[in-house]
């Protein structure tokens, strides 16, 4: 991109740069006061309240696009809120710095205490690797008299509807589980949403295919569980969880909710609802599980 000539008072990428996070703050400045009109402001920061002034101020493109003409001096005068946010992000920016530079070699002593303390052997570091993780689908026991089971469904996501965000189903979804209209992924009149597995993640995981012992996807990985939230430093079989959702409920969602029945077409699809797979077979005899058994999940699945 050709750099601007600007006053002498201020470096061209430094300018651009916060010209670019300027016109950020100032995008959601103008939300917040979309959200915040109307309504009752008593207690409000007034600052914010006076930002309203930036819908008008910045209703087009052009407006916008004017500030890259624009020195840093001359922003701080004429949008002193916003460039003291911008500052202030530079300078949250330089803490979060410093702080991840002495962080490492904390944990580094930090792990190597804890071998030594309890004489074990530390958790591989996977960074800049490509690595494998297998396990089990599989519940577990978060406390005393509690049992988290492998999977949840379609019907479960209802049951927990409120009509208010996060727990706001759509309503075709709602009347495909009505109807029991599951297409060729249903089971015990509901579809496999989401589920449980032994297999260990780390942050960057998610989006990961999740695999059979055969390679077929079954899945994608999302998340992990609270109680598994250690996983920085070791892991626990007894409660570290990977949380998945089922491919059944993305191919459901992508033909019956989505209408796109064409994509799923040009897919190679295995099983189906009287599958004999790992998951089916876990999921059919979900209900009759009194406790965690092996035998009755099989199937290793790997991402």
């Amino acid at each position: 991109m050709e750099m601007r000539e600007i006053g002498q008072d201020t470096l061209k990428d430094a300018t651009v740069v916060r010209q670019c996070d300027i016109c950020e703050v100032l995008a959601n400045a103008t939300r917040l006061c979309h959200v915040v009109a109307g309504s009752d402001l008593e207690g409000f920061p007034l600052y914010l309240v006076r930002q309203s002034s930036i819908s008008a101020e910045f209703g087009n493109a052009d407006k916008v696009l004017n500030l890259y003409s624009m020195s840093w001096s001359e922003m701080q005068k004429q949008h002193p809120f916003t460039a003291g946010v911008v500052d202030e992000r530079a300078a949250l920016a330089a803490r979060g710095a410093k702080f991840a530079a002495a962080i490492d070699h904390l944990r580094y002593l930090y792990m190597q205490a804890m071998v030594e303390m309890k004489g074990m052997t530390a958790y591989p570091d996977a960074n800049s690797t490509l690595r494998f993780s297998y396990g089990n689908v599989l519940g577990y026991n978060p406390r005393e008299a509690e049992f988290r089971t492998p999977f949840t469904t379609l019907r479960g996501m209802i049951e927990k509807d409120t009509g208010e965000n996060p727990f706001d189903a759509p309503q075709k979804l709602i009347d495909l589980q009505n109807a029991r209209d599951f297409g060729r992924y249903g089971s015990d009149n509901t579809v496999a949403l989401n589920f449980l597995s032994t297999t260990d993640i780390i942050g960057g995981n998610s989006g990961s295919p999740i695999l059979n012992g055969k390679g077929e996807q079954v899945g994608l990985c999302f998340d992990g569980n609270f109680e598994g939230l250690g996983n920085d430093f070791y892991y626990d079989p007894a409660v570290n969880r990977t949380i998945s959702v089922d491919i059944r409920y993305v191919l459901f969602v992508v033909e019956k909710f989505g209408g796109a029945k064409w994509i799923v077409d040009e897919m190679k699809l295995v099983g189906g609802p009287k599958a004999n797979t790992g998951s089916a077979v876990a999921y059919n005899k979900i209900d009759k599980l009194e406790k965690q058994d092996d035998r009755l999940l099989p199937t290793r699945r790997i991402y």
